[in-house]
C-alpha cells in the first residue's frame, strides 16, 4: 500500500471472517459477497432504477413536446434502450450481466433481468 502511495481510510474498511459455520457478508464495489454467493446491493439497483425513471420521465416530456410542435410523431427511445438495456454497450446492464458470469451468480443474473424488465416495460409505456 505504501509503495503505491495509498492510505486505508479505517472508516471505510470493513473486516469479515470467513469460517465454514458462518454467512458473513462483505461489500465490495457494489456487491454484496457472502461464502457461497454475490449480489448486487439494494442501494445500487434502486439507484440506476431512479435514473432510469428520470430519463423515462424526462424523455416523455420532450417527446410529448415534439409531437406538440409537429417536430415528431412519436416518442424516440433508442437512446434509452441504449442506455438501460444490455445490448452491446458500457452500462449498468452490461457490468451486470459480466459481473454475474465471474462470480457465476444466478441470483445477480435474476436481478439485472428484473431491473431490465421493469425498465422495458416503462419505455414500451411511452408510446402506449
Amino acid at each position: 500500500v505504501a509503495n503505491h502511495k495509498l492510505e486505508i481510510k479505517d472508516e471505510k474498511t470493513e473486516r469479515a471472517a470467513f469460517a465454514p459455520d458462518t454467512d458473513a457478508l462483505f461489500q465490495y464495489l457494489g456487491f454484496n459477497i457472502t461464502r457461497g454467493s454475490a449480489t448486487i446491493r439494494p442501494s445500487s439497483l434502486a439507484r440506476q432504477w431512479r435514473k432510469a425513471k428520470r430519463s423515462i420521465k424526462r424523455t416523455k416530456q420532450l417527446g410529448a413536446k415534439a409531437i406538440a410542435a409537429g417536430h415528431a410523431s412519436k416518442v424516440y427511445t433508442k437512446r434509452l434502450r441504449r442506455r438501460f438495456q444490455p445490448i452491446g454497450t458500457r452500462n449498468f446492464s452490461s457490468y451486470a450481466r459480466n459481473a454475474a458470469d465471474e462470480f457465476g451468480s444466478k441470483a445477480i443474473r435474476r436481478q439485472v433481468v428484473k431491473l431490465e424488465r421493469m425498465v422495458d416495460r416503462a419505455i414500451r409505456d411511452l408510446n402506449a
